[in-house]
């Protein structure tokens, strides 16, 4: 289990049931269907779209902030991830992170967190420690171990 808080903007935090009896719409969701013009299966189709894919951005943050956490735990105890959130407008992640002098918001580019998750390469897990080392204030650990 993750030990930070995940913010999805944009997607609802409760997990709808992708299948089973509870595959049923309330009066309010029948009511906003009839007034969108559309069919209550196309609603519903639409609210399990929507929650499967806030399912998949809480499983990407929750991949991102386990390295985070690692990356994190090189400078430190007093260094600790509190929060990771996916802004609905940029794309981009945002970390809060604790540090010894105080909260810190490190914003990722969405392009080099989709690289790391999806590669995994050398190069762009460089990049995120890197940018998290420069984003807590600690660019001296960015040159440590290089000679």
């Amino acid at each position: 289990m993750a030990n930070f808080e995940i913010h999805i903007g944009g997607y609802p935090e409760a997990q709808v049931p992708i299948s089973g009896a509870a595959l049923s719409l309330t009066a309010e969701e029948k009511d906003a269907a009839c007034k969108s013009g559309i069919t209550d299966e196309q609603y519903l189709r639409s609210k399990l779209d929507l929650a499967e894919k806030g399912q998949r951005l809480r499983a990407r943050a929750t991949q991102l902030g386990e390295l985070v956490e690692r990356t994190l735990q090189s400078l430190g105890d007093a260094y600790r991830l509190v929060g990771i959130g996916r802004n609905i407008d940029t794309l981009n992640w945002t970390l809060q992170v604790s540090t010894p002098t105080g909260f810190r918001n490190v914003v990722l580019p969405r392009e080099l967190v989709d690289d790391v998750l999806d590669s995994g390469a050398a190069r762009d897990r460089d990049g995120l420690k890197n940018l998290v080392y420069f984003g807590v204030g600690r660019r001296d650990a960015i040159f440590q171990g290089r000679t």
